[in-house]
This record gives structure tokens, C-alpha cells and sequence, in this order.
């Protein structure tokens, strides 16, 4: 994989919706995007806000929407398809996500936070109402 020589790669998701758009998550360079299949990879979100990343998904009903989830905390979302990021849920959620995964039928997430404190199972709308 031509620019992941080397990598740990530590989470992956191929996209349900866009079948060459695929991204996966490095212990140290952040998170990366290809969109020709995995022949070529870019870093799409920088080691400044995931790395290491720990869950990434595509939405099933909207295949242009993925979340990411790492270290230093909190999980992030694009609805472009990688293009740009906001963080969602503010400051309600820092915690890592240990997974991330996408109602098949309605525009919804699940967090599953990987911390020792806050074991709850939070849940967000893609409109980003949280609640616990």
C-alpha cells in the first residue's frame, strides 16, 4: 500500500454505500482515506487530533457520512466523505470510542466510549442531540 510502509494500522471500515471509498486508522499518523479501492491512501485527519485511532465507521444510509474515533478523545464526523471534520458532541464527549457503529435503516450512531470512568452506551443523532 503505496504510504502505509510501516504503519500499525489499528481500525478499518470499508465503505457500505461508496464501494472504492475506503478508511483506516494508524497508531501514529492519524486517519487515512482511499478513494480508488486502497491503491493510494492520504491522511485525511491528522495525528494532532486521532492517533492513535481506535473505531471508524461508514454510515449504511448515507455512505458519504463517517465517524472516527482516537486519542487525545472524542469521535469526529464528515459528511463529505472525508473531506472536512467536526468533532461531534462538543465537550459532552471526550471519551475514546472502542467502537463506533451505524444504524443500517435510520441516520443514528452508537458509542460503545473506551474509558475507565464512563461505561454507558451513548448515543448521538447525526444532527448531533446527544444523550446518555
Amino acid at each position: 500500500m503505496p504510504g502505509l510502509y510501516g504503519e500499525n494500522i489499528t481500525a478499518f471500515t470499508p465503505n457500505p454505500v461508496i464501494q472504492d471509498l475506503l478508511f483506516l486508522g494508524s497508531n501514529e499518523n492519524g486517519l487515512y482515506r482511499s478513494v480508488d479501492g486502497g491503491k493510494t491512501w492520504l491522511v485525511v485527519l491528522g495525528p494532532e487530533y486521532l492517533a492513535p485511532v481506535t473505531a471508524i465507521a461508514a454510515d449504511h444510509y448515507n455512505g458519504r457520512t463517517i465517524y472516527a474515533s482516537g486519542q487525545p478523545g472524542g469521535v469526529f464526523r464528515s459528511d463529505d466523505a472525508g473531506e472536512t471534520w467536526q468533532k461531534v458532541g462538543g465537550e459532552t464527549f471526550n471519551g475514546v470510542a472502542a467502537a463506533i457503529a451505524t444504524h443500517p435503516y435510520q441516520v443514528s450512531m452508537f458509542i460503545l466510549p473506551l474509558t475507565q470512568a464512563f461505561t454507558a452506551v451513548l448515543i448521538m443523532a447525526c444532527i448531533g442531540k446527544t444523550s446518555a
